[in-house]
């Protein structure tokens, strides 16, 4: 989803400069990205809102999404005046939207799993949430790390020079 994502915000960048470029009539494929990407924020708002029930512990839920809807009206109501940066600086809006989708789909990377999870009901609940996650995957890492070295070990043995024998 994030790389998928990620790729998504980077076309829409891409395919704006080059309609604006271009300057021929594209007032359907304007409107049908306009659409595409309004579909898009109302999909991303309503999935960050599921997963910000999920991960607030109950004694803090309400003032976490609380601070998660403060968050996006105030991303709705700055962007109006990044556009108007479109008149001195034009490539600005753009990197700007496009940075704003990129930057929390890679950030979401760091969150722990919560599929087959209780929710957290405290604070310290959701600290050993990120601990249990923290663990499970430097132990990942460790059982890769191992299979390497016994995947390179053993390699090693069958190309080994064999001594002749006297």
């Amino acid at each position: 989803m994030v790389v998928s994502k990620t790729f998504l915000a980077y076309l829409c960048i891409y395919k704006y400069q080059k309609l604006k470029t271009t300057g021929n009539d594209l007032t359907v494929a304007i409107v049908t990205t306009a659409t595409f990407g309004k579909f898009s924020i109302a999909v991303a708002y309503a999935i960050v809102c599921l997963y910000a029930s999920e991960i607030f512990p109950t004694v803090v839920r309400n003032k976490g999404i609380g601070m998660v809807a403060i968050a996006a009206r105030v991303g709705a109501l700055l962007a109006p005046f990044a556009v108007l940066l479109e008149n001195s600086l034009p490539q600005v809006p753009m990197i700007l939207f496009g940075t704003v989708a990129i930057v929390p789909s890679l950030l979401v990377l760091v969150l722990p799993e919560m599929k087959g999870r209780h929710q957290p009901q405290t604070i310290s609940d959701l600290e050993a949430l990120f601990t249990e996650d923290k663990v499970r995957r430097a132990s990942i890492k460790s059982e890769r790390e191992r299979k390497r070295k016994l995947t390179s070990t053993t390699n090693k043995a069958f190309t080994a020079e064999e001594e002749p024998v006297v």
